[in-house]
């Protein structure tokens, strides 16, 4: 089986990049899933338009956003991004989103 293509789209100065690509590391080892991880810096309006980038951070499993009400969103934004959980809301997405994604992808049960 291959494994999961993730990308994480973020600008440079966003302070979510990081807490996001520690936790897609962690859910992949928590899951015992090898990722395939591609990370992406938007740098201008250009790449954003191109890579339907819809804010920072954006993560992507095989192509699909993570947030699924996100998937049929048509701008883009060069600005932070912003995910709600039911912790209320945050800059960087519920590890459950991740998971739910990965085990989508996978077949697996949530």
């Amino acid at each position: 089986m291959t494994r999961p293509h993730v990308q994480l789209l973020y600008l440079p100065d966003c302070p979510n990049y990081q807490p996001t690509r520690e936790l897609i590391k962690q859910t992949g080892s928590e899951l015992g899933i090898e990722l395939d991880l591609e990370i992406i810096a938007i740098g201008d309006e250009e790449s954003a338009h191109r890579l339907r980038f819809l804010g920072s951070p954006t993560v992507r499993v095989d192509g699909d956003d993570i947030e699924p009400d996100a998937r049929d969103r048509t701008g883009v934004a060069l600005s932070c991004r912003v995910y709600r959980s039911p912790r209320g809301t945050r800059g960087y997405p519920d590890p459950a989103l991740l998971r739910t994604a990965l085990h989508r992808r996978d077949g697996l049960a949530g």
